[in-house]
């Protein structure tokens, strides 16, 4: 969208049509944070606006303490966030994409058809997802930023009926320490609007058993485990929920399982002064705990786009090198802080007591979600690090 907004060729090549997204299973549950929103309104591409949508502007926390026992905390963001079903967002986009000349073929691609796709384009910048297509043996793991040899989180993410909004609206992060994380998402889907919850368990934790229940075989006994591990885990969610109503809304709202966070280098020499970049999972597979996944590729695509329409279209080594350049500190930050959320250290437990207690570290915490790099050089990285930020707001830290 970037490139043909500015009046450049682009071709998009997808193995589902707009229909088959549409009415096809839940891809995931995102939240696009203020900057993506932003990056949407440059683009002339956001359409979903607080007229008709719910719109975000808080995010809320719950630390769980005892059973059954949270403690909640708010932090205001520094712009408007909103959570799209993929299933209506991607078949507008593609339409959009369209209308101002954009070329799109449904048609899978594979690595043995990178010569022919060389003889049609100039660059191919590759964004296949988790599954990959093939393409991953094109671009090498970073071994600094793949710190995971296995899933951190095994997970079991479904929209649901009969949860509530909270006052203000907004993204709730729940944690129950030792047994793993919930993500509470309010979804606009073509059907209205759900909640989507996002259960981010431990394998060795108390829900270990949710990504393996069997909704199809067993409706009734799904929702009522998911309402127990509400209960115990995550009771601010659970005094939202009206038992009379809420159910998972069908099977085709439900993904469950697991996948081992990975990053590669961003670009790779197919030989013969050819070169491909890698954006979107394909670049950048994280857990789903921080959110950052959408919002990484989106900054990606965007500054891709505009080195494309501010070059004279020569993809060469320098051009592709100047890309990494620019994105390795963005990626490596925003790996930095989703890592320190799924195994906190010392400092970062600490910096969530400090977040119970003073509201503007919550907010400027929070604020920093659409700049994620900045949460882990200027706040998580060590020990030291989280002193001197909290040392801004007078605040230290107590020895446990």
């Amino acid at each position: 969208l970037g490139l043909v907004t500015n009046k450049i060729g682009a071709t998009i090549y997808t193995p589902l049509s707009a229909d088959q997204i549409a009415h096809g299973k839940m891809q995931n549950t995102v939240a696009h944070m203020p900057d993506t929103v932003q990056r949407e309104r440059e683009l002339g591409i956001d359409f979903w606006d607080e007229s008709s949508v719910r719109t975000c502007r808080v995010r809320h926390y719950s630390l769980l303490v005892a059973e059954g026992q949270a403690a909640d905390f708010s932090g205001g963001l520094n712009g408007d966030e909103r959570c799209i079903d993929y299933r209506v967002y991607l078949p507008k986009m593609m339409a959009e994409f369209q209308r101002r000349g954009g070329t799109l073929i449904h048609q899978a691609v594979t690595p043995g058809d990178v010569d022919e796709l060389y003889e049609k384009h100039a660059l191919l910048a590759i964004a296949a997802g988790k599954g990959n297509g093939g393409f991953a043996g094109f671009f090498p793991k970073i071994d600094e930023l793949c710190k995971h040899k296995q899933p951190p989180r095994i997970l079991c993410v479904g929209l649901y009926k009969g949860v509530n909004d909270r006052d203000p609206l907004g993204v709730t992060v729940g944690i129950s320490p030792g047994h793993g994380e919930i993500v509470v998402l309010p979804m606009e889907t073509s059907d209205g609007p759900y909640m989507a919850l996002l259960f981010e368990n431990r394998a060795d934790g108390d829900m270990s058993d949710l990504p393996k229940l069997n909704y199809a075989k067993d409706p009734e006994k799904f929702n009522r485990r998911i309402l127990d591990a509400l209960a115990k885990h995550y009771p601010t969610v659970h005094a939202h929920v009206d038992q009379s109503v809420f159910g998972l809304v069908s099977e085709n709202e439900l993904l469950q399982g697991s996948f081992t966070p990975v990053t590669r280098e961003s670009w790779c020499d197919l030989g013969n002064d050819r070169f491909a970049i890698a954006i979107g999972d394909l670049r950048c597979t994280q857990d789903p705990l921080t959110g950052q996944g959408a919002n990484l590729a989106s900054r990606g695509a965007f500054a891709l786009s505009e080195m494309i329409a501010s070059s004279d279209q020569i993809f060469d080594r320098e051009f592709c090198e100047a890309y990494e350049a620019r994105m390795r500190p963005v990626v490596a930050g925003t790996i930095g802080f989703n890592n320190a959320m799924l195994e906190p250290e010392v400092h970062t437990q600490q910096l969530l007591g400090k977040m119970i207690e003073n509201e503007a570290i919550c907010t400027d915490f929070s604020s920093r979600f659409a700049a994620p790099e900045t949460i882990w050089f200027d706040i998580l990285q060590d020990a030291a690090t989280c002193d001197r930020y909290l040392s801004g707001f007078d605040v230290k830290h107590q020895a446990m």
